[in-house]
Parts: structure tokens; C-alpha cells; sequence
């Protein structure tokens, strides 16, 4: 696991022990990231399942103005430390970690307006309608913000009871990411 372009290209980041957070591989994260290219810079990014915080981190590297990381386990909020630190997030580097669940994490974003929301929940859970619902609710997203969303393919997703709707759909093997905008 890597940063993979930007200011830390190259760095290894460290990876979480065991088999309870599933970070996002390096050539999903690279073609993410090529789909919002032109948007990163000056953005604010919210990695609301963040893991090992890798996508919070590719999204400072390549010019994210704020990044916040969100997750529900001491243990990985601990490692977004490490790895913020192992990078050399410094003063400019504006990031906040919340740790508890995405309905905490989302309510404490309240009037936020991100420009991006990651979303990559454990493959068992399917948070995503309650997800855009309380992004609706707490203003949470930009009015040009994206929801993106990494899921099993297998999974088929539905936005239609929202005031949301998919924008891009990429199948990476077994993985799906959804690109997600207002209508």
C-alpha cells in the first residue's frame, strides 16, 4: 500500500493488522482518483470508512486543501495517525480525525459541504442510501460534491429514493465504484 502520485508519490504507508479493514488497492484507488483529477485541488475530502486512511492521504498528496478522516475503531484511527505522520503531514496539511460511526461522523460534519465523500463501508454492511440521506439532511456534501462509493460489483446499487444519482460506474474485477451527484 502506497501513495501513488502527489507530494508523498512513493511513500509506503503502513497496513492494517488482520483482516478488519480492507484497504482500497492501488490500481482502484488510481483510477478513482483519475476520474476526480481536475476537481482534488482545493477540495475538502471526507474518507468516512477510513481504514488506514490511504484515500485521505492520496487526497492531500494530490492537493486536497482538507481531509477528514472518519472510522468507528481506536486501532485504526490510531493507524491514520501514524500514517498522517509518516508522510509528513505538516501545518498546511489541514486534516481531523472522528472516530465513531458514519451516522456520528456525518452529524459532527454538519454544514460541512465536502467535495468528496469516500465511502468504502465493510462489504457486509450497505449503508449507502442512509449515507446520501444524511448527507441530504446535515449538509454535509457540496452542491457539486461527489459521493463515491466502493462496493462488492455482485451488489447491485440503487440511489432512485434520493435527490441523488450515479454519475460514472467502473467494474475493477470484483470491485464497483459509483460516482455520485445530485440529480
Amino acid at each position: 500500500m502506497r501513495v501513488i502520485s502527489g507530494k508523498f508519490k512513493g511513500k509506503r504507508l503502513f497496513s492494517p493488522i488482520g483482516n478488519d479493514v480492507r484497504p482500497t488497492s492501488d490500481m482502484v484507488k488510481e483510477s478513482i482518483f483519475a476520474m476526480i483529477q481536475f476537481d482534488i485541488a482545493g477540495a475538502v475530502f471526507v474518507d468516512l470508512f477510513a481504514g488506514s486512511g490511504a484515500m485521505g492521504i492520496e487526497a492531500v498528496s494530490r492537493g486536497a486543501r482538507e481531509v477528514i478522516f472518519c472510522d468507528s475503531s481506536r486501532k485504526s484511527v490510531e493507524l491514520i495517525k501514524k500514517n498522517a505522520a509518516f508522510v509528513g503531514f505538516d501545518d498546511e496539511d489541514a486534516y481531523s480525525i472522528i472516530e465513531g460511526d458514519h451516522r456520528s461522523a456525518l452529524k459532527k460534519l454538519k454544514g460541512k459541504r465536502a467535495d468528496f465523500i469516500f465511502l468504502d463501508p465493510p462489504y457486509k454492511d450497505k449503508p449507502l442510501e442512509e449515507i446520501l440521506s444524511l448527507c441530504e439532511s446535515e449538509s454535509v456534501i457540496a452542491e457539486d460534491g461527489l459521493v463515491i462509493y466502493e462496493h462488492l460489483y455482485r451488489d447491485k446499487i440503487a440511489v432512485a429514493n434520493s435527490g441523488f444519482e450515479i454519475k460514472k460506474s467502473k467494474k475493477y474485477g470484483s470491485i464497483g465504484v459509483e460516482v455520485i451527484g445530485r440529480k
